[in-house]
């Protein structure tokens, strides 16, 4: 009898409700090809990326995977300075490559190199430059009333900076309006302010990219080295179908694409006027660039998939049906996904070996790629490190939370 079919048994502590026959076909499903286990997810801020990380971070269980962790909380390698391999929890002592990386970076081609195998399949997300604007807008600034609640907020071990730069671009004003930011944006951007990408092409920036790309050669080069680099870009506003394509890609089952509801920020969203997207579109061309060849890929990739897209819309209605059932039995779902758990036998223990002999070089390490990689902030951890004494610090490099 198969697993899943034991999991449904009411002799066993399972499911209640039987789930109807297309989805119990999808949650019975073998897979015939061997999972790649060498994985590279760039989670990119703002799109989408915390929940394919999730699925993701599932998958690399399940296989027993060596995970890269980070040193401080959100980012790695020392964001937003480009990914240095040193900065990072601990390499394997085994042979110092990790088989799954699922983190906020910059990306470093070579770097990343050092860490992950020769087969690392590595993927991205990329979302329309105008609604990604918007959530990190609203993400980063607009959802503080006023400067003291931002303070507050980046209060404790915060690295994320919180307001910049749209802080400094709006004249340190509070309460303007993503309309507001894109009329003052031109006059008023810095290419050598602090988290000065979050204001023009963050996604090419985290992609490598200087954000002041503007010819039309530099433009395209960066997209070809884009192409090569990434085995598959997923595209935000199509959600589903990625999904379906990640499947494909790394020989997943059904219900390896399931993940529990994650909390999604509920803001009114701003319309712009014909003039407005013009004036934006402009002043992030290679973001705009990029994101328009990935969504042409990207459908290419499902067109040549067998059955083309009618196949594609077929699959998209079946893993709706599977997370239509599974949200209503989460842990039941989530359990099935975890049966098929790796043996412990596929993964030798291995112990990390640290990059930096004390916890302070380490945290000394990140502030200085930070402060060269315009990561530098008034607030929040940042700051309190570098106005501390060394005794001090090393006092806030031990912090459990850090």
């Amino acid at each position: 009898m198969k697993l899943a079919s034991l999991l449904f048994s009411t002799t066993v502590s399972a499911i209640s409700i039987q789930p109807p026959a297309d989805v119990r076909e999808l949650l019975d499903e073998r897979q015939s090809c061997a999972p790649k286990t060498h994985v590279f997810f760039h989670k990119k801020h703002k799109s989408a990326s915390s929940t394919l990380s999730a699925i993701m971070k599932d998958w690399s269980k399940k296989n027993r995977m060596k995970m890269a962790k980070t040193p401080v909380p959100a980012f790695l390698g020392g964001y937003p300075a480009s990914f240095n391999d040193t900065l990072v929890r601990g390499l394997p002592d085994d042979d110092g490559k990790f088989d799954v990386i699922l983190h906020h970076l910059r990306f470093d081609e070579q770097n990343l190199q050092k860490v992950l195998y020769d087969d690392t399949v590595y993927m991205t997300s990329m979302r329309s430059p105008l609604s990604h604007f918007v959530s990190a807008f609203e993400f980063f600034y607009k959802r503080f009333a006023n400067t003291e609640n931002m303070e507050n907020r980046a209060k404790g071990e915060s690295l994320i900076c919180w307001g910049a730069p749209y802080m400094q671009i709006l004249n340190n004003e509070i309460g303007k309006t993503a309309n507001d930011f894109i009329a003052t944006v031109g006059d008023n951007y810095d290419p050598n302010m602090p988290w000065h990408f979050r204001a023009k092409n963050f996604q090419g920036y985290e992609l490598g990219f200087d954000t002041m790309l503007e010819s039309d050669e530099e433009i395209e080069n960066a997209w070809e080295l884009t192409d090569r680099r990434f085995d598959l870009i997923m595209i935000t506003e199509y959600y589903w179908e990625s999904l379906i394509l990640m499947k494909d890609l790394l020989c997943m089952s059904w219900i390896d694409l399931y993940i529990d509801s994650r909390t999604v920020g509920a803001y009114e969203k701003p319309t712009f006027t014909e003039s407005e997207v013009a004036k934006f579109k402009d002043f992030n061309r290679l973001d705009e660039f990029i994101y328009q060849k990935s969504n042409s890929t990207f459908w290419d990739r499902v067109q040549e998939r067998p059955g083309g897209v009618t196949k594609m819309e077929a699959d998209v209605a079946k893993l709706k049906s599977l997370y239509a059932f599974c949200n209503d039995n989460v842990k039941e779902c989530y359990d099935i996904k975890m049966s098929k758990k790796a043996p412990r036998s596929k993964r030798a223990t291995v112990e990390e070996v640290p990059t930096y002999d004390t916890r302070v070089e380490l945290i000394d390490g990140i502030m200085e790629a930070m402060e060269h990689g315009y990561g530098s902030c008034d607030l929040g951890f940042y700051q309190r490190y570098k106005d501390a004494s060394p005794g001090e610090r090393e006092a806030l490099a031990n912090i459990d939370t850090l």
